[in-house]
């Protein structure tokens, strides 16, 4: 995962309305990092997701491997997104 500096670098991550620009829309993400983990990370939305890889989930090109790998994690639902960082945190690593 790139440092949260490159992220901030790469022109499809807009930082101040938390949103990912790729192929003319906006698709929200989140930064989340844990008290528990030395390391922050993105989860964004399934649409997005399906934007950036192709029927066999092979990514579109090379800025969609780049956002793709930055995200660890897509949610069906913006409602995901609005959660605290410990029920978030349930949700991805402890199923």
């Amino acid at each position: 995962m790139a440092s949260r500096m490159q992220v901030k670098n790469g022109k499809a991550f807009d930082f101040d309305k938390m949103v990912i620009n790729w192929d003319g829309s906006q698709y929200p993400f989140r930064e989340l990092s844990f008290t528990n983990a030395p390391f922050y990370t993105f989860v964004s939305i399934v649409a997005l997701e399906r934007k950036l890889l192709n029927f066999y989930g092979e990514p579109v090109n090379s800025m969609a491997e780049w956002i793709d790998n930055q995200i660890s994690y897509y949610f069906d639902s913006t409602d995901y997104l609005n959660l605290n960082n410990n029920d978030l945190y349930n949700l991805i690593y402890k199923k």
